[in-house]
């Protein structure tokens, strides 16, 4: 009985998790890339599915450019800025 209950609550979460990003490409329109809740990562979509991707180190998604950026280009507002990926990028 236990191990029903188990699985049951394990397959309901799966689904509302790809339920809840499904929705995020739904959310931007139609556009194939989307940002994520963390600013060094971006939803690719396909079909509806969103694709969880993530910049290379040192680089933030940049929703306006719809690409991976230097910090002191990217605006993440209240997305998450992760503080291990990060490299700080002297101003010349």
């Amino acid at each position: 009985m236990k191990v029903t209950v188990f699985i049951v609550a394990i397959v309901c979460a799966v689904g509302l998790a790809t339920a809840r990003h499904q929705n995020v490409c739904a959310l931007y329109g139609g556009l194939e890339l989307v940002p994520h809740v963390n600013c060094n990562q971006f939803y690719m979509c396909s079909n509806g599915i969103p694709i969880e991707m993530k910049c290379a180190s040192g680089l933030l998604y940049n929703p306006e450019t719809l690409q991976c950026d230097w910090s002191h280009n990217v605006d993440c507002m209240n997305r998450i800025i992760p503080g291990d990926d990060v490299v700080a990028v002297p101003a010349i």
